[in-house]
């Protein structure tokens, strides 16, 4: 792919994720509902994350790396540690800690982008990765949890990043 259709390849990627994070964002604004049980738990597992590494005010320090996994007994610390640090920049109420998931969708999109380039491989691989993208963008199951500050995106995120990098690296030649 030669370098100027590569470079249009991740502008359009890059609109795709700020159009439907405006919808996104738009939504949430309009939307100003209380997080459910779940979400406030997983928004009190980042909290308490960015407060034990001092990234978000009131925490108590930095005890050691086993005080940090003692917070994550049930839930893994990834999607926590990755939105503390968001909401460090952010801020911790709902709106501003759904950045996270922002960017979890941001890595979503761009590995489904990727797995669907390397697919078709070229000339046609560019446009089914956006293609491809593109219906994770809009498809009805994501958008829901794109507004819910849950493990979902995530972990399938995590998951489909994990099993495109294994398949690259499988890959002969």
């Amino acid at each position: 792919m030669p370098h100027r259709h590569k470079r249009l390849w991740w502008l359009a990627l890059a609109a795709l994720w700020l159009i439907a994070t405006a919808a996104d964002r738009a939504w949430l604004l309009a939307d100003q509902r209380l997080p459910a049980w779940d979400q406030a738990d997983y928004l009190n597992s980042a909290v308490d994350h960015g407060r034990a590494l001092g990234w978000i005010a009131g925490g108590a320090g930095w005890h050691g790396w086993q005080a940090l996994l003692d917070l994550s007994p049930k839930i893994p610390p990834l999607s926590s540690l990755v939105s503390a640090g968001v909401m460090h920049f952010s801020g911790t109420e709902v709106d501003g800690a759904s950045w996270a998931l922002s960017l979890w969708h941001g890595v979503l999109l761009v590995v489904v982008a990727c797995w669907g380039r390397q697919l078709l491989g070229s000339p046609g691989g560019s446009g089914f990765g956006l293609l491809a993208a593109a219906g994770v963008a809009l498809a009805p199951a994501l958008l829901a949890l794109r507004t819910d500050f849950t493990l979902d995106l995530p972990l399938t995120a995590s998951c489909c990043l994990s099993l495109w990098l294994l398949g690259r690296w499988q890959r002969p030649g």
